[in-house]
């Protein structure tokens, strides 16, 4: 019979009788590493994955492939919007920031947290859009428009096409286009 045994501030292992120090079968099984594991660990926010109990942002390495910087990171948990380069798909470059007043990170086409300008451009709208973070479907950034069904949503009410084939559908319907001619939502 194996156990692992508590004795003080030793974590202790049986097998077949013999007794040996956790730590014996790998360092990371010590006393000390395990408590100090156990100490980085903080309960989620019950509205929100993306929050600590206490109110504090919980930070994010990476998003869509892309891996943050430590100064993007401590932006990022400090409520700032931080840029995003070399997203994949129609949008290579976003904003996210973590909004409170919804409890999730959003996508922004423009840097929200610069002053609003007069004029309005066509070209890059001032649109956001709450992502589901991971999206492991979508390979790409992806910033919404006036239709706000979901891929996953749509991809249920078209259980016929591929995962590829309904993600280009689902991006060109958001872009107001109709796949081969024929596909019409």
């Amino acid at each position: 019979m194996n156990s692992l045994t508590f004795v003080s501030t030793e974590l202790w292992y049986t097998r077949k009788g013999k007794r040996f120090p956790a730590s014996k079968i790998d360092r990371r099984f010590s006393y000390g590493n395990i408590r100090k594991h156990l100490s980085k660990n903080r309960p989620l926010h019950p509205d929100s994955k993306w929050l600590y109990a206490d109110g504090s942002v919980v930070p994010i390495t990476n998003f869509r492939g892309v891996k943050f910087s430590g100064q993007q990171i401590n932006d990022y948990v400090a409520g700032k919007a931080i840029r995003v380069d070399g997203c994949k798909g129609e949008y290579s470059t976003v904003y996210l920031k973590f909004v409170p007043e919804v409890k999730v990170p959003k996508i922004f086409f423009s840097n929200p947290d610069e002053p609003k300008q007069t004029t309005t451009s066509s070209f890059a709208p001032s649109v956001s859009h709450t992502p589901q973070l991971p999206a492991p479907d979508d390979g790409g950034c992806s910033v919404s428009g006036g239709d706000a069904e979901t891929f996953p949503e749509f991809k249920a009410r078209h259980p016929e096409l591929t995962t590829k084939q309904a993600l280009d559908a689902w991006r060109a319907k958001r872009r107001g286009k109709h796949l081969n001619g024929g596909f019409h939502m």
